[in-house]
């Protein structure tokens, strides 16, 4: 329990803190196995020598983007560095989310002291070594939460933020509730949370296929409808079987895996420094896996001394289903869910003059040759080959253990497996289609299939006569014209593929409106026109409407008063009198109190006291205000003040283990427009 008790002077005070911890003994019993599902370590992609590793996000490529040392690195999903940037106009950056479009969100603070979110848009994406990352200048900086004036408030706590992969609505965990924005800034809900009694929101995340909405609300996560009007769920950490009394202690970040809307959290594992964990488990709580030391992966040890990050590749990159986790010097990746089922690879190979025509796919999914002539299927699994002669004619299979139909082969996963398909070319009038993308989205028609900006043979193909294609332009992107195809309608075209022929879909990032211009000066007034022809003679007008009412009569006697009206409205407050002398500064102090035994077996308290560097003053109205204690973005301690006869008294439930460093205590009184903030920084030594 954290403590503050001080005299003030009306709106000064001088604050004496007095820390007092309390220790707790935990019995650990010997850990029990884990099931047999795991998530493996991958070194590969591990990175490690880095300084201050914390937030984590995956971008839809399978790039992953990790906060360091005042810097966004971002590497690719073989694990190579592509680029980095130092967000301007922040410090301390831990958290981040990463829209479709690459842009970035980065949760910090300003050089003042002011925490929020800030948007960096990349100059190209996919990310290369030549991008650059510039903040968004047009739109709001995302924080705090709109008023009934209709203003964004300043300097409110921001602690998460994550992005909905299915809309790109931004999401914004501001203290006692959740705010969802557009893309360009909008409040979309101020409310979510609100009135459910939660606790403090942390780390969040969102489920793109229901905009359910997980946050970390100690001591436990809960998940939220998308309206965050109800509690789904809420998750306690009792389902996992290797410490069935629940979560030792819910850490402040969370990830989303959007293939099955899984929760990954990070449990601070008692008092061990380094015997930290991230927990997996389904929407409603079930346990899946376990990620940590001494739990499938002893190569590892996530350090509670820092903030961890955590993130999912959700992509369709060669990365996809794994899973990041930041810690100081590290970033550890970890490969899909596991059962333990043994794998064999099967491998089809295309031969003959019209190889490069036919195509052959397999049942279950996984090939799909064209791109994919290769894929691992389950020891015992029968896979059916199905050759399509599309430009060629299929001569024979090699390799099968049965042949159902000419284009037909079946093959038994007992070993690693190799089937030949031989085709023969057959004389067409096809020519070459190529298609290119520039910016965000996709196109498809006739020999086209799913093309986007990362080409590939999804962009080629071979197509006779006329043939249209469509164009879906990715989120935030409008189509803005074709080259080398007549337009037929607002995202279709045709071209006539008689010779080899290229074809571009440019896509543009959509524009925000600008605001209304100023009305012109008035114009000077014209020359006087011509005197117009007499015209004709009207009909005969309608009678007239009757006289006016003749002359009143005698004035009437007076009648009797009235009864008394209603009391007035009450007149504005008066002007808040002078402010008193400023009283002298207090000392800042730590009290800790730790219990002992005497000689005689009795229990009784011992404390020592230590005067902490600087001097601590306050600014605040009301006799209520809500207060937090801070550092580098995360809150280690939070409550209430209260202001009463002179004295303030401030309680504060610890949140995080205090360790030495500078913090800031920040004091928010009264509501809406008359709202007061004030911070102040301190050292604890």
């Amino acid at each position: 329990m954290l403590s503050i008790s001080t005299p003030i002077h009306r709106f000064a005070i001088a604050a004496f803190v007095a820390l007092t911890c309390a220790l707790a003994t935990l019995l650990c019993a010997s850990t029990p196995a884990l099931a047999a599902e795991e998530h493996p370590y991958l070194a590969s992609l591990s990175h490690t020598g880095l300084t201050g590793a914390c937030g984590a996000a995956v971008d839809p490529e399978g790039d992953l983007y990790v906060a360091v040392n005042e810097k966004v690195k971002v590497y690719s999903p073989t694990g190579g560095l592509i680029t980095e940037f130092a967000p301007a106009e922040l410090e301390g950056v831990c958290k981040l989310a990463v829209d479709s479009s690459g842009d970035v969100y980065a949760l910090g603070r300003t050089s003042g002291g002011e925490s929020r979110v800030d948007r960096y848009v990349p100059s190209v994406y996919p990310p290369t070594g030549a991008t650059t990352y510039k903040l968004d200048k047009t739109l709001e900086h995302i924080n705090g939460v709109k008023t009934e004036y209709g203003v964004f408030v300043t300097g409110f706590e921001v602690y998460g933020v994550a992005v909905d992969p299915s809309n790109q609505n931004v999401y914004v965990a501001e203290g006692t509730h959740i705010s969802e924005y557009k893309p360009n800034g909008t409040l979309v809900s101020g409310t979510i949370g609100d009135g459910l009694g939660l606790e403090f929101a942390y780390g969040i995340g969102v489920d793109g296929s229901t905009h359910d909405v997980y946050a970390v609300t100690y001591p436990t996560v809960s998940v939220l409808n998308a309206a965050g009007t109800a509690i789904l769920a809420t998750i306690n950490g009792t389902s996992n079987p290797n410490f069935p009394g629940g979560f030792h202690e819910v850490g402040n970040n969370l990830a989303v895996d959007q293939a099955n809307g899984d929760v990954y959290v990070e449990d601070i594992n008692g008092e061990a420094s380094k015997h930290d964990v991230v927990d997996e488990f389904t929407e409603t709580g079930g346990f899946v896996s376990q990620i940590g030391p001494k739990f499938g992966s002893p190569e590892i040890e996530f350090e509670e001394a820092g903030e961890m990050g955590i993130a999912t590749d959700n992509s369709s990159a060669p990365s996809k289903g794994d899973v990041y986790v930041t810690s100081q010097e590290y970033v550890y990746a970890f490969g899909p869910l596991s059962s333990g089922v043994t794998e064999y690879p099967l491998e089809v190979k295309k031969e003959g003059t019209g190889a490069s025509e036919g195509k052959v796919t397999s049942t279950p999914a996984g090939i799909s040759c064209g791109a994919t002539c290769s894929h691992s299927f389950p020891e015992g699994e029968t896979v059916t080959l199905t050759a399509t002669e599309e430009g060629a004619t299929f001569t024979k299979w090699t390799g099968c253990k049965a042949e159902p139909t000419r284009t037909t082969c079946e093959v038994e996963m007992t070993e690693a497996k190799t089937v030949k398909a031989e085709f023969t070319a057959v004389s067409s009038t096809k020519f070459p289609l190529n298609v290119y993308i520039t910016g965000n989205g996709k196109v498809n028609g006739g020999p086209i299939v799913e093309c986007t900006s990362a080409g590939g043979s999804a962009c080629e193909g071979k197509a006779e006569n006329t043939v249209t294609l469509t164009a879906t332009p990715g989120a935030g992107y409008v189509l803005a014209g074709w080259i080398g195809c007549k337009k037929t309608g607002v995202e279709t075209c045709e071209v006539d593929v008689t010779a080899p022929s290229e074809v571009t879909a440019v896509f543009l990032q959509e524009g925000v409106k600008g605001s209304t211009g100023n009305q012109g000066p008035q114009g000077s007034t014209g020359s006087e026109g011509m005197e117009g022809a007499a015209g004709r003679q009207g009909q005969e007008g309608e009678k007239g409407a009757n006289g006016g009412q003749g002359p009143a009569g005698e004035k009437g006697a007076t009648g009797a008063n009235g009864a008394a009206g209603a009391q007035g409205p009450v007149g504005p407050i008066g002007p808040a009198g002078p402010a008193g002398p400023e009283g002298p500064a207090g000392k800042v102090q730590v009290v800790t109190c730790t219990t002992v035994k005497s000689k005689k077996g009795k229990k009784q308290q011992k404390c020592t006291t230590k005067t902490v560097s600087g001097t601590v003053t306050f600014t605040t109205t009301g006799s209520v205000a809500r207060a937090t204690l801070s550092r580098h973005g995360a809150v280690y301690a939070a409550g209430t003040a209260h202001s009463a006869r002179g004295h303030m008294s401030l309680r504060l439930l610890p949140v995080r283990k205090l360790v030495t460093g500078r913090y800031t205590l920040t004091l928010v009184s009264g509501t809406g427009s008359h709202e007061r903030i004030r911070s102040e920084s301190f050292t604890l030594r």
